[in-house]
């Protein structure tokens, strides 16, 4: 069996209409695009993120101070006794 009569053994065998051919390519394109994302991301790490800064506190306004309202303490209401008849 030379070289010739194995390939078209195989070709015989492995008989793939239009469609799975496509759907066979397919797949090989996204696994080595998948590959090719991969190796790149391996040579290309992404940055890191830059620090944190907290921004200055802001001053606070020099503002007349509000008048306090007065304590009012709770006076009792006056008791109303029944009239004895």
């Amino acid at each position: 069996m030379n070289r010739r009569d194995l390939l078209d053994w195989v070709r015989e065998r492995f008989v793939l209409t239009r469609q799975e051919k496509k759907m066979v390519a397919f797949v090989a394109a996204m696994f080595l695009l998948g590959l090719a994302t991969m190796e790149y991301r391996r040579r290309n790490p992404p940055p890191p993120p830059p620090p944190i800064v907290q921004p200055p506190p802001k001053p606070k306004k020099a503002s007349t101070p509000r008048p306090k309202k007065p304590k009012v303490s709770p006076v009792p209401a006056p008791r109303v006794v029944p009239a004895a008849d």
